[in-house]
């Protein structure tokens, strides 16, 4: 189980044919420190993106890169980013505000099948 008061770990990546990522946490295992996945998400490019191009490098885009900065990782490499409890936080705060993900969430959380509360949604 995630431990919600430490930092993790946001491993992305991205190539040719799947875009995932995995979300890791430093935890202490028989007094020795693990890092261990939480959970992770990957799947392959569908064929209609695939013909589509990538985002801009613009300063909007969350991966923009200044024309003149060194490159952290090659293309197609693995992208570490350390996430603080404050981002979780305004993750929970903002969910817990919104009708529609509480709903989604529960439809999720509990693999549930009720039409009744799908149908509670503002739209799809």
């Amino acid at each position: 189980m995630p431990d919600w008061k430490a930092p993790f770990k946001l491993y992305i990546y991205a190539y040719g044919e799947g875009l995932g990522s995995a979300l890791h946490q430093v935890q202490i295992v028989n007094d020795k420190p693990y890092e261990g996945p939480i959970c992770f998400i990957s799947r392959q490019i569908k064929t209609t993106e695939a013909r589509c191009g990538a985002l801009p490098n613009t300063p909007d885009n969350p991966s923009h890169v200044p024309a003149n900065a060194e490159p952290k990782s090659p293309i197609g490499g693995i992208n570490i980013t350390d996430v603080g409890t404050e981002f979780f936080e305004e993750i929970r705060e903002r969910y817990k505000k919104d009708k529609n993900c509480n709903v989604l969430t529960s439809l999720l959380d509990k693999d549930c099948k009720d039409t009744a509360l799908a149908n509670s949604l503002d739209y799809i």
